[in-house]
């Protein structure tokens, strides 16, 4: 039977123009042991993914074991909603073990995903 996990998500937009997006944003992680549903990052207070800005989140999911990859998605909502993403960084709150995915990529029209291998680190200085 497998155990919840928390993990904190830092998501970095890139600062070209218009690299921001009002889209509805989702993640989903695989890991040694499986993956997690897609899950809804969602600042309620905050204008989330916007131009050059970094937005976190902590979530809790299934226990995956060590992350092997990263998946980034957008509802593509309202039309013409393209983001550029820079990376993604996840912390496993409880191994304390740091993955970063470099993503440097549109998603937009009809290319709305985007799966990236992880690089696994001890820490990360930002």
């Amino acid at each position: 039977m497998s155990t919840n996990q928390k993990y904190s998500i830092l998501v970095k937009t890139g600062s070209i123009e218009y690299a921001g997006t009002s889209a509805m944003v989702y993640i989903k992680l695989y890991g040694e042991n499986g993956d997690t549903e897609r899950i809804h990052l969602n600042n309620k207070d905050k204008d989330d993914f916007e131009n050059d800005n970094s937005d976190g989140f902590t979530i809790t999911a299934e226990n995956i074991g060590a992350i092997t990859d990263i998946e980034m998605c957008h509802d593509n909502k309202p039309k013409r909603s393209g983001w550029f993403l820079d990376f993604v960084i996840v912390v496993d709150l409880e191994t304390k073990k740091t993955y970063k995915a470099d993503f440097n990529c549109w998603l937009r029209d009809s290319d709305l995903s985007k799966k990236v291998t992880v690089n696994s680190m001890n820490a990360v200085c930002l």
